[in-house]
């Protein structure tokens, strides 16, 4: 395995982890969560600009290209039997349930992530690449704090039993949340686009 393909298995990650956000936003605009569909929207723009970063940093500091590594699809998100339904038609009661399992979901994702991310490092280190690890430490600081903000928001939610009352009451502190997220992120985006 060269850099190249190091490279390619981790962005081809990244392209999945944007596609992942991007179906939670229809799956929490649907069950009307709009604090969580928010994070994820603030996630998928957040890793988009990642992966875009990241494929730059390498061209940059290998001198090479590296392809996407043809995109694997993943198991999709939202149930295809919900293409049938409308919103209304989603019982209360099952919310809480449908909640709780997007977040179990969601915190098996990133840890799937974590584990890419942890071999990618391992491969570069195995290949004497020391010069292109930093990016990949980057990333996995990143992905550490968002299983941690996973875990939180699942601890959150349980407290409550999951309950989709109590869960609705809950959106707008996420949405605070997510504004705060937001502005580090066009702080991010402005360095990007300087760089």
């Amino acid at each position: 395995m060269d850099s190249k393909n190091t490279f390619s298995t981790l962005l081809n990650r990244m392209l999945q982890g944007m596609m992942f956000h991007s179906e939670n936003c229809d799956y929490f605009a649907f069950l009307g969560f709009d604090g969580y569909e928010k994070l994820h929207k603030v996630q998928f723009l957040e890793e988009s600009m990642c992966y875009r970063m990241t494929k730059s940093w390498f061209v940059k500091y290998s001198d090479l290209l590296v392809p996407d590594g043809g995109l694997i699809i993943q198991e999709a998100v939202l149930p295809d039997s919900w293409y049938n339904l409308s919103r209304k038609s989603v019982d209360s009661d099952n919310k809480g349930e449908l909640v709780k399992t997007a977040l179990e979901n969601w915190n098996e994702w990133e840890s799937g992530t974590i584990d890419i991310v942890n071999q990618c490092y391992l491969q570069l280190m195995d290949m004497g690449r020391i010069d292109l690890i930093s990016i990949v430490l980057n990333i996995a600081d990143d992905r550490t704090n968002e299983l941690k903000f996973i875990n939180d928001l699942y601890l959150e939610a349980k407290s409550v039993n999951f309950n989709s009352s109590d869960l609705m009451q809950m959106q707008m502190d996420i949405c605070l949340k997510c504004k705060k997220n937001r502005k580090k992120l066009e702080v991010a985006l402005r360095e990007y686009w300087n760089d």
